[in-house]
């Protein structure tokens, strides 16, 4: 908690010098990072975190995907619109990197068990 608020302190008081763009960027990842990751140590261990910080990785295709279609709709086509598109798009960049990971999972088991049968042999 102590980390999270001295970062939020420190992006808040630099926001002016660092721009919009730094300033929001250093403020939602690694807070969102730190919060989530502390408190999940506590309640489920380290193992628990490393899944939860690859699947905050995962998914930042689509928190981008849905800031970027909202960032260049908003301007012309209202709030209610921007954000609806915004969400389809999200979703559909989410859907396509599970379906590009689940896809390459059969290939690693694959592998694996190759090597098992080789080293057998």
């Amino acid at each position: 908690m102590l980390a999270g608020a001295l970062l939020t302190i420190a992006v808040t008081t630099l926001s002016a010098s660092m721009g919009a763009t730094w300033s929001g960027l250093l403020s939602v990842f690694p807070l969102l990072g730190i919060v989530l990751a502390v408190s999940a140590q506590r309640a489920h261990g380290a193992d628990f975190v490393a899944l939860l910080m690859r699947g905050m990785v995962i998914g930042r295709g689509s928190f981008a995907s849905f800031f970027a279609v909202t960032a260049a709709m908003l301007p012309h086509y209202g709030v209610w619109l921007s954000f609806a598109c915004a969400a389809v798009v999200s979703m559909v960049v989410q859907g396509a990197t599970r379906r590009l990971l689940r896809a390459k999972r059969p290939v690693q088991v694959l592998t694996r068990e190759l090597a098992e049968q080789k080293s057998a042999d």
